[in-house]
């Protein structure tokens, strides 16, 4: 269900339904042959996209490599419990997203990827410029291999005008992390007007007595005002609360030690649908700006930032009471554990460009962008402490920062051929760093406890560490900092009105391991007809 700020639902009875069609029928027939008649004389226009080939604006149509574009509005279609990320891989077939699998904070930011690449191999684009990546890898999916990809669901859905993907291999323009496609998100840049939606849903299930069913209510608002020399300035904010969503089973089996040698009473009580993974409860609040103040003709200033605070709570698998990750005196009747993410992501992009330096278009820029999560649990204990376990505990923090410059430049040369060579360069440094920091020392230790006299396990020893939990030792702790030094070359030419001919190469170098990297591509288009065209890499 969703409602705007502008629509109204009006509820009739059906023969003033009937009788409302009648009237408007013969109208709306006029209406509509006379807007087939504008359709065939007016022509369509083509979406202009801006990745592919650097420094030069082409249509979808014209590109030399596939070009997807998702309008906002699409998007926002989608529903309440739809994140950007599922709905980009509702739209895009190319888009894979894993499924939810019993990892906790997989289930949160599931992994996601292009051409079925995992997500360290797409590069994620704000306004053209790079989106820095996330401080916590997804597991259990063979769409994570290790990276921290972009999150994209820390960015506002209503500052969404489109979002182009290129599904093509773009590392010789934008970078080696490109290798599936490029991802860039272009913010809205209305310097008037706005919009408002609220939304709720849930998930349904034929089955009673399945557990809860993610009800989601979501709030977006935007608006755009204007500034001196035709600028703009455009605010968007998402917020959204997301209840759990589980399916879980009848669980076999016995869940306390026999009595007796007979089978516990409670065990004809306990709730057998025990397991606690699903979808996670989320509470979220996302923010951005996109802003364009032109000082003359020729040199504009721009500055856009995403702000996104987002608090999730997942339950894992439940602990029986008979099992050696129990400890009766705490849980009695055993535990589903449940940890919280509570994750903070910012960035903030100043540029300015202009059309003429010397001949040259320009692009002059700096982003910083940090990613943050803290990693917590409750519900939970560490059985090798005993009764004097604690019940919750900070696990662990992980932080992603990366800070990237670049200069763009680009222009047309007359090298006699019937259409200008289109020509741009560039150059790019990118700071990143990456540190972890473990959590309650009381997460880890091991306290050596055995079940006491009395006890089904008596002498045994009991589990190790908060249970469900990949434990980070202060040992494990890392601070890493590496940069990145990049050239870019991108040519583009049209030799006839037909035939398009581009080439690319780019050269990094990293000052950690990854050394230097070189990179190349070529790409072609033919027009066989005005509507039907071959091209390829």
């Amino acid at each position: 269900m969703q409602s705007g700020a502008s629509s109204a639902s009006v509820f009739s009875p059906a023969a003033i339904a009937l009788t409302g069609l009648w009237m408007v029928s013969a109208p709306a027939l006029a209406q509509e042959d006379e807007d087939k008649a504008r359709s065939k004389a007016e022509p369509v226009m083509q979406t202009v996209v801006s990745v592919g080939n650097r420094g030069t604006q082409r249509t979808v149509a014209q590109s030399a490599v596939p070009i997807d574009v998702i309008s906002g509005q699409e998007l926002l279609k989608q529903g309440a419990s739809t994140s950007l990320r599922d709905a980009l891989a509702q739209l895009l077939p190319s888009f894979n997203v894993a499924k939810v699998t019993g990892g906790a904070y997989s289930n949160v930011a599931r992994a996601a990827g292009l051409r079925g690449l995992g997500g360290g191999y797409v590069l994620v684009l704000v306004n053209g410029k790079r989106r820095h990546g996330g401080s916590v890898a997804s597991e259990n999916s063979v769409l994570s291999e290790g990276w921290n990809p972009a999150d994209l669901d820390l960015i506002p859905i209503s500052a969404i005008d489109r979002v182009e993907v290129l599904r093509d291999g773009a590392a010789a323009q934008y970078g080696s992390d490109a290798i599936a496609g490029v991802i860039n998100i272009i913010l809205k840049s209305n310097s008037s007007g706005g919009s408002a939606s609220t939304m709720a849903g849930r998930r349904s299930h034929y089955a009673s007595g399945v557990g809860s069913n993610g009800e989601t209510y979501q709030q977006t608002f935007d608006i755009g005002m204007p500034l001196p020399n035709d600028g703009f300035f455009n605010f968007a904010l998402d917020a959204k609360k997301q209840d759990s969503t589980k399916r879980s089973g009848v669980a076999t089996g016995d869940f306390y030690y026999p009595v007796n040698g007979q089978p516990d009473p409670r065990e004809a009580s306990i709730e057998k649908r025990s397991y606690g993974g699903g979808l996670p409860e989320i509470e979220q609040i996302n923010v951005s700006y996109n802003a364009e103040l032109p000082l003359n003709d020729a040199i504009a200033l721009y500055s856009f930032s995403t702000v996104g605070q987002q608090n999730a709570l997942v339950s894992i698998a439940y602990r029986r009471p008979n099992g050696n990750t129990i400890i009766n005196e705490l849980y009695p009747d055993g535990v589903a554990p449940d940890f919280t993410f509570d994750s903070f992501d910012y960035q903030s992009v100043f540029g300015a460009r202009g059309d003429d330096l010397a001949g040259w278009g320009w692009d002059l820029s700096t982003s910083y962008g940090v990613n943050r999560q803290k990693q917590s649990s409750k519900n939970n204990l560490n059985p090798s402490l005993g009764t004097a376990s604690p019940t919750r505990f900070d696990l662990q923090t992980n932080q992603f920062t990366q800070w990237t410059t670049n200069l763009d430049l680009h222009r047309k040369f007359d090298i006699g051929t019937r259409n200008p060579l289109n020509f741009a360069t560039g150059l790019e440094y990118r700071f990143e760093q990456y540190r972890t920091e473990s959590g309650d020392a009381a997460s880890y230790a091991n306290g050596g406890y055995r079940y006491p006299a009395g006890h089904p396990r008596a002498g045994q020893l009991s589990a190790i560490g908060a249970l469900g939990n990949y434990l980070l030792l202060p040992e494990d702790e890392v601070n890493l900092r590496r940069s990145n030094s990049a050239a870019y070359v991108d040519l583009g030419l049209d030799v006839t009105d037909k035939w398009f001919v581009g080439a690319a190469g780019r050269f990094e170098h990293y000052t950690d391991s990854s050394g230097n990297t070189w990179t190349g591509k070529l790409s072609t288009r033919y027009a066989l007809t005005p509507q039907l065209a071959a091209r390829g890499p």
